[in-house]
């Protein structure tokens, strides 16, 4: 008896098992399809799930209590059970259509987008099936205005990040797998929702930004135009050592290092004299932003290598206090050293090497050292010797006639049309005071004659390098005799 009651009211709640039935297998086939889809997707199916489960508990009851007539308890409990079953089914198509089969064919679908697709559809589903049931929700809104102000005041802020959502993917501002910075967050966009937009950072966090922030402040696109990001590393050197040196060691440390792009090249150059150190800033470009910390690692160690074996000195941050004693022991040490370098390349230099022990001395302690950097125009106002670098000397037509290196002499040249000179690398000269030049050559005709005999040649290779009958390469050419009177004084 109690048998034929059950089938009788399993008979009479005819839809509701059905629900149950439908409900349940595709429950059970959600866990397949989400590990079909592609990773990093598989926490799709939630609210689906939610959905289904939900009509497995009405159609339950429904079975349960019977659906005896129209208003029935029973009845109440099909009729939602249906609806959330169809609302489900709903979730479930598009974790089919959007996970499944719309990637294998390499059509991406916009996370927001999809999300409002399934919405509208569940939506547009659950207003018809209860305008069958004989409710007319859509009148009901409409004509409501309380409610409808109370709606839209309740969902604000969601309406406001649900639009800013659809604004980044129309004008696609921001994409999928680029690095951005918000805020105090650096992280990687993993998916733009309909709500808020979820980036990992490289602690592997995950941080979720409401879409109105996306908008309404200023993002950091690290991806953006070209792709690349441009690193600086600001390292400090002791004054003593010359900033081509120290550009050519850090370019040549960084140019092979893993992860640095060739191009756009580095560069790097002197930003801020401190008061132990000049302080440069080496600037590289990476394309890989995930793994920056670790380029940026790797960069420093080189640097530091490079530094040692060329012998440039990484100083500590200290502040030294001279006395007016030690000051001038330091002075006159440096100028005992620019004398013995003097002295020595006085020495091995024509004509001046000619000269006796004493006058070599006396003009020892007329030189000054002076330093070019590479570009740098060198002035001609008395006689130089070169100890290092190369001088490139222009003709009168504006082109390079020679090109003039260590152990060679930079003879005056302060006539108006004589040809000028700049350094083509780093430059270090020994400059001869002219006061202690005329009192040398005073006593030495020899060395005026020897110095002549150096102007003579140069003019005629300058006149062949400009031709015979260029004006220009007259012009250009010093006469011998105007640079002995220029050095004597006779002017």
């Amino acid at each position: 008896m109690a048998g034929a009651n059950l089938r009788d009211q399993i008979a009479d709640a005819g839809p509701a098992v059905v629900v149950l039935v439908a409900a349940t297998l595709v429950l059970l086939a959600i866990p397949l399809l989400r590990w079909l889809v592609p990773h990093g997707q598989q926490h799709r199916g939630g609210p689906a799930r939610l959905f289904l489960g939900l009509a497995v508990v009405l159609s339950l009851g429904a079975v349960a209590i019977g659906t005896m007539g129209v208003a029935s308890p029973g009845s109440v409990l099909q009729l939602m059970s249906v609806l959330a079953l169809m609302i489900g089914l709903v979730g479930v198509s598009g974790l089919v259509v959007f996970d499944l089969v719309l990637p294998r064919l390499r059509i991406h679908v916009p996370s927001i987008l999809r999300d409002l697709i399934e919405v509208a559809v569940a939506v547009a589903i659950g207003m018809g099936f209860l305008r069958l049931a004989g409710l007319d929700v859509f009148s009901l809104v409409t004509t409501s205005a309380v409610l409808t102000a109370v709606v839209g005041l309740a969902l604000q802020s969601t309406i406001a990040n649900v639009f800013s959502g659809l604004g980044l993917q129309l004008d696609r501002t921001l994409r999928q797998g680029e690095w951005i910075e918000v805020g105090s967050h650096v992280g990687k966009i993993l998916e733009i929702g309909w709500r808020s937009t979820r980036i990992q950072t490289k602690d592997g966090d995950t941080v979720f930004v409401p879409n109105s922030e996306l908008v309404s402040k200023e993002v950091l696109n690290f991806g953006r135009p070209a792709g690349t990001h441009r690193m600086t590393v600001r390292i400090g050197f002791h004054y003593r050592h010359p900033p081509h040196e120290v550009r050519r060691v850090l370019l040549a440390a960084v140019r092979d290092t893993a992860g640095v792009v060739s191009h756009p090249a580095p560069d790097c150059g002197p930003v801020d004299f401190g008061d132990s150190a000049v302080l440069y800033a080496l600037r590289y470009w990476i394309a890989d932003f995930a793994h920056d910390t670790t380029i940026d690692e790797e960069v420093r160690a080189r640097l530091w290598y490079a530094a040692q074996r060329a012998g440039l000195e990484i100083p500590f941050p200290i502040r030294t206090l001279v006395s007016i004693h030690d000051a001038a022991s330091v002075r006159a040490a440096a100028e005992a050293h620019e004398q013995s370098e003097g002295l020595r390349l006085l020495g091995a230099v024509e004509p001046l090497s000619r000269l006796d022990e004493e006058s070599r001395r006396r003009c020892a302690r007329g030189m000054r050292r002076l330093a070019f950097a590479p570009g740098e125009q060198i002035g001609r106002d008395s006689l130089c010797v070169i100890a290092s670098g190369e001088v490139g000397v222009q003709n009168g037509a504006g082109g390079e006639a020679a090109t003039l290196g260590p152990g060679e002499l930079l003879l005056p040249g302060g006539d108006a049309g004589a040809p000028g000179c700049s350094a083509r690398s780093e430059v270090v000269l020994y400059r001869i005071d002219e006061r202690t030049l005329t009192d040398i050559l005073a006593g030495h005709p020899g060395l005026a004659a020897g110095l002549a005999a150096i102007a003579a040649a140069r003019q005629a290779a300058l006149e062949a390098e400009a031709g015979h009958s260029s004006a220009p390469g007259r012009r250009a050419a010093e006469p011998a005799a105007g640079l002995i009177k220029r050095l004597l004084g006779q002017r």
